[in-house]
Order: C-alpha cells, then structure tokens, then sequence
C-alpha cells in the first residue's frame, strides 16, 4: 500500500513540475509561482498559484486528455476546457458574479488548463432567495455565440439524450440492485421562487405543473447523471439510495 501511495505521490510531482515548467515558458509574463493543490473533483484538479500582475490564481487542470466513465464515454476533456473557459468570458461579459479567467492551454502535447481569478470562500451558504435571483439572472442572458460540446454530434438533441440515458442506465444497472427508477434532483423552494420572480423580472414565477414529457426526459437525463456521481465518483451511499429511488413512479407513469 505503501508503494502505491508512493507511486502516486511521485505522478503527480512529476504534474506539477510539468505544469510549472509549462506556465514558466508558455505564460511567463504572468509570473505565476507557489502552486499548491487546494481541491479536486471528478474530472479535475485545482492548484492555487500567486502572480505578480493577477494576484491569486486558480489552475484547473484536467485528470486526463479523455474522460471514459459511467457518466462520459470518451469525452474530450480539452473541449470541455476550452468551453468552460468561453461559458466564464460569456456569463462575466453579462453581468454575472463568476471569476475573471485569463487563459485557456489547451493546444500541443503538453498538460491542459485554464487559469483563472482565485476567489476565497467563506463557506457560506446562498439564501434560497438569492439562489433563485442567479437562476433568474442565468436564463435572462443570452444564449452563447458558439456551439457547446454537447451540440457537436450530428444526431438531433433527442437522439442523443436517449442514446445518453441508454448508456448511463446500464452502467448504472452493473453497479447497482436499485434498478432504474427516477431520482429526484431536487426543486426550487418557495423562497427560491420567490427570488426568481422578484421585481425587475420580466415574468413572476408560477405554480409547479406536471412535466410535460420532454421535461421528464431532461430530467431523467440530469437525475441519472447525479446518480452516477454518488454511486461512483463521490461515493455517498445513502445520497445515491435517494437520488436512485425517489419519484420512481414518475419514471414508470
């Protein structure tokens, strides 16, 4: 066990230093030192760095080129990169309270990532109010001038979510007994909606209604995803039993 952890240790070394190397000679106007990783999650990893032009940095650097896993099947994770990076610019360029991100690596044979402004969390939780406010605020800006990498394949947005859900559920159904049912991937709370239809909203908000069929797909489509991501990638089992089997009905009806 010992040896493994080693082995690893000595990677991902061997990551940093080729990060190092690639911000010194690619990005070296940014002066950008004292990487240190302070997070990572299913598909990357984050180091804080200080620049002596941008003050504290945030890099995001992918796990890997592709990304092959109950959730994605081969997804090409310098694509996701260089469209998180045009979704920040997008949102921040509307008004949207997102950090400032400054470059985007992801050309050549080297490692892939984005640097970004590093903004502090106070590990504070956002009201339900102000939650719905940025919902609201979200879906009144434009949509972006560039295709996502979800829009890439040349098949219509229903094949592709019913291929999509196809693959997650029997991925799914070989890490699980739960079976296929319709978990719940949460609602907006009274004070949610409330926030999304406050003053200076075009529209107020209205009572839920039943999901019309194409709505139960796209929610089925997040729902099995988030399954994913409490069965394997963060595993939480109880998480994972409620998100698998709440509103299994709905799926049936």
């Amino acid at each position: 066990m010992l040896t493994v952890l080693a082995a690893f240790s000595s990677l991902w070394s061997e990551a940093v230093e080729r990060l190092s190397l690639t911000l010194r000679d690619s990005y070296g106007h940014l002066e950008i030192t004292g990487l240190r990783e302070i997070g990572h999650g299913l598909d990357a990893r984050v180091y804080r760095g200080e620049s002596a032009s941008l003050g504290p940095v945030a890099v995001r650097v992918p796990h890997a080129r592709w990304l092959n896993n109950g959730r994605e099947t081969q997804l090409d994770t310098r694509l996701q990169l260089r469209q998180d990076f045009e979704l920040s610019r997008h949102r921040r360029a509307h008004g949207l309270p997102v950090p400032e991100v400054f470059a985007a690596h992801t050309s050549g044979t080297g490692v892939d990532f984005t640097i970004a402004q590093y903004v502090e969390s106070d590990d504070s939780e956002l009201p339900d109010r102000e939650f719905g406010r940025l919902i609201r605020a979200i879906h009144e800006i434009p949509a972006p001038p560039f295709d996502l990498v979800c829009m890439e394949s040349r098949d219509g947005a229903d094949q592709v979510l019913a291929e999509r859900i196809g693959d997650r559920l029997k991925n799914l159904a070989a890490v699980t007994e739960l079976g296929v049912g319709f978990p719940d991937i949460g609602s907006l709370t009274p004070a949610a909606l409330a926030g999304y239809g406050d003053p200076g909203s075009s529209t107020p908000p209205t009572p839920p209604t039943p999901l019309t069929p194409r709505q139960a797909v796209y929610g089925l489509d997040t729902t099995v995803m988030i399954s994913h991501v409490f069965l394997d990638g963060a595993p939480d089992p109880a998480k994972a039993r409620h998100y698998m089997s709440e509103r299994r009905a709905c799926a049936a009806g």
